[in-house]
């Protein structure tokens, strides 16, 4: 499956969801979610060389902007705009912090080699999104959403265990003992499981949480806003940052892409595990690669032709 279906799948999965909602299918359709999530990150890590992790302490001006944006500038423009936004929504705003404070760590590494940037650079990236956003989320929702809502950070910790730990594991016994042939099939069709798996939890969610979406659609609508802005906000800052650093285009682009990419299915994992009871957490997750792939597909074609645009003038 190209990248390019995936805005087509989740759309399917949530129409489907939204129709099966008030029929007996949705009876119990819930217990599908975590699994199909725990099933979607195994195939993400599988991806992962984890051996990167060395690698990647050596583009350190790269690092240091993409830190910066990621896990200082970003958690606070999360926070304005929920504040902003949604100070009447409490989990609608634990929603758009939750999505915004965890950077990509899968996707934006195709739109970075559609947009012709510097893949291998982005890659080293990886590990330190990965890394800081689970060892950060605790931290983050503590101090930002503290006030609206009663989270122990050992509630956050034992979700992330159970829908991280699993896929970690599994993943680290597929590389050991499995076949090599084996090991390069379940890579070569990650991608593709990855989409289909999530489509799944996405088709539950909405199946079993249809009622509150159709309920008050208004409540959506208005989580959109806040996402919308974050993208232009955060494009024009990569940009910015990487134009001061002197980086060429190529570096600039995954920049970009790394610090405008979210990771809505990890955080949707921790989401369903750590607040079972919070169904609209979960949904505005569920919400957001509706706009943010086609962002991406965007900047994929934009930036190229900003590229040329400098180059000729």
């Amino acid at each position: 499956m190209e990248v390019r279906d995936q805005p087509l799948v989740f759309f399917t999965a949530i129409l489907l969801g939204l129709a099966a909602s008030n029929t007996t299918v949705s009876d119990g359709i819930s217990v599908l979610i975590i699994p199909s999530l725990v099933v979607m990150l195994y195939f993400v890590f599988i991806e992962i060389k984890f051996a990167d992790i060395s690698k990647a302490a050596k583009n350190r001006s790269l690092i240091s902007a993409s830190l910066g944006l990621n896990f200082v500038f970003t958690p606070i423009l999360a926070f304005v705009l929920g504040w902003i936004f949604l100070p009447d929504i409490p989990d609608m705003w634990i929603g758009l912090i939750i999505l915004l404070v965890t950077p990509c760590t899968d996707w934006y590494l195709a739109y970075t080699k559609f947009a012709r940037g510097d893949v291998p650079a982005c890659l080293t990236l990886l590990p330190w999104n990965l890394i800081l956003q689970l060892a950060l989320l605790p931290i983050y929702l503590e101090f930002f959403t503290g006030a609206l809502i009663n989270i122990e950070p050992d509630m956050i910790i034992n979700a992330m265990g159970l829908v991280l730990g699993v896929p970690i594991l599994s993943t680290v016994f597929s590389r050991w003992k499995l076949p090599d042939n084996l090991k390069r099939k379940l890579i070569s069709k990650s991608s593709s499981l990855q989409t289909w798996a999530l489509a799944l939890a996405i088709f539950a969610m909405f199946a079993s949480e249809g009622d509150a979406l159709l309920n008050s659609p208004l409540v959506f609508t208005r989580f959109l806003l806040p996402l919308l802005l974050f993208y232009p906000i955060i494009f024009t800052s990569g940009l910015i940052i990487g134009k001061i650093l002197n980086f060429e285009f190529r570096r600039i682009t995954c920049l970009v892409m790394t610090t405008t990419a979210r990771n809505s299915p990890l955080s949707l994992a921790i989401v369903v595990a750590a607040f079972p009871d919070r169904p609209q957490i979960a949904l505005a997750l569920v919400l957001a690669p509706l706009i943010e792939i086609p962002v991406l597909v965007l900047l994929s074609k934009v930036l190229p032709l900003w590229e040329k645009y400098r180059y000729i003038n």
